[in-house]
């Protein structure tokens, strides 16, 4: 922040007392931090940005329920954390592509005789963990 530029507990104050600009400054010095953390919970680039916006609505309607016993920055990850798992539990699930020209392990094993599937070990005590001397 440049020398005179208003402090967070200030912006969070004026943002409260319905001060748009104010919290459009907070918005500004933490998009990138909201985003980068949208990205690392799995989401993409579009969906990241959708969600941001959403965080920073949810932010401005909940502002007068922040207790500041947090910093800004964790109350706002938190919003995003549930913003994205709710994106995410909408999604579909991937499909699973099978066909003759796909591998399917369970296949392979199903064509190997049990006797193969088995590493063969020695049945010595000194092989078996509980037998120890």
């Amino acid at each position: 922040m440049s020398a005179g530029a208003t402090s967070e507990h200030e912006l969070v104050r004026n943002a409260r007392a319905g001060d748009q600009d104010a919290f459009g400054e907070l918005v500004v010095m933490h998009a990138d931090r909201v985003f980068g953390a949208l990205r690392h919970f799995g989401l993409d680039p579009s969906e990241a940005d959708e969600v941001a916006q959403e965080v920073f609505l949810r932010a401005w309607r909940s502002l007068a329920r922040f207790e500041e016993r947090a910093k800004l920055s964790t109350w706002l990850y938190r919003i995003a954390f549930n913003e994205a798992q709710r994106r995410l539990a909408r999604r579909a699930p991937p499909p699973v592509e099978s066909g003759p020209d796909r591998d399917d392990p369970a296949a392979a094993l199903r064509s190997q005789p049990v006797s193969a599937r088995r590493p063969r070990r020695s049945t010595t005590s000194s092989s078996r963990p509980w037998s120890r001397r």
